[in-house]
C-alpha cells in the first residue's frame, strides 16, 4: 500500500487557518472603540493645528465699503468674498480610522444652526476636511452665507444691517460619523464702513 505524506497539507491547512485568523483579528486589535479625543472651535485648521482660532469674545471685526452696508445681502456677500469668517469645529477622535471604519467618511456631516431669539437657520455646513489617517477633521462654513439664509428665512435680507442685531448664537453638530460633537459660540460683528 502506497503511503502519502500529508505533512505538507498539514502545515498549509495551519497556515491558511492563521492567515484567516489573523485576517478576522488584524482590523480589530486598533485599540478598541474609536472615542471622541476632543472637539473645540476654530476657524482654520491647517498642518495638523488649529491656525486661527474663534476671535477673542466671539467678536469679529473687519472694514468694508459703505455701499456694502445697505442690504443683508450686501453685507453678508462682502463676508464671504472679502472678509472670509469661517466659523468651525476641530474633531480629534481617540485614533485614526481602520478599514472597516473608513466608510463613515461619507457619511459624516456637520450641520449648523445660527440663532437669534427664538428664529434660527440651520443647513450642512461647507466645509469638511479630513485628517489623512481619520484621526480628526475639521468642519467650517462662511459666516456670511449663514447671514444670507437667516435673512432670507424671514425676509430681511434686503434690510439694512444694525450692530444691533448680534449677537448670534452658533450651534456647530458633527453628526452621522464615528463620534458625535457639538460645540457653541457666541458671535459678535463689529464692523467699520469705509466711504
Amino acid at each position: 500500500m502506497l503511503r502519502i505524506d500529508r505533512t505538507p497539507y498539514r502545515l498549509v491547512r495551519r497556515f491558511a487557518y492563521c492567515v484567516a485568523t489573523l485576517a478576522v483579528l488584524i482590523p480589530c486589535a486598533c485599540g478598541g472603540p474609536i472615542k471622541l479625543e476632543k472637539a473645540f472651535l476654530c476657524d482654520d485648521f491647517a498642518e495638523g493645528k488649529c491656525t486661527a482660532p474663534p476671535p477673542e469674545g466671539g467678536i469679529y471685526r473687519f472694514s468694508l465699503p459703505a455701499e456694502k452696508t445697505k442690504t443683508w445681502f450686501d453685507f453678508a456677500y462682502h463676508m464671504y468674498f472679502h472678509s472670509r469668517q469661517t466659523p468651525g469645529m476641530r474633531v480629534n477622535f481617540s485614533r485614526g480610522l481602520n478599514t472597516q471604519e473608513e466608510s463613515t467618511r461619507t457619511g459624516a456631516h456637520c450641520v449648523y444652526k445660527i440663532s437669534k431669539g427664538d428664529k434660527f437657520a440651520e443647513d450642512h455646513m461647507e466645509g469638511l476636511r479630513w485628517d489623512e489617517n481619520g484621526s480628526g477633521l475639521w468642519c467650517f462654513d462662511y459666516l456670511g452665507t449663514m447671514l444670507v439664509k437667516f435673512h432670507k428665512k424671514y425676509g430681511t435680507i434686503q434690510t439694512k444691517p444694525t450692530p444691533d442685531f448680534f449677537p448670534v448664537t452658533l450651534n456647530i453638530k458633527l453628526e452621522g460619523g464615528p463620534v458625535s460633537a457639538e460645540q457653541q459660540e457666541t458671535i459678535y460683528l463689529d464692523w467699520t464702513a469705509a466711504p
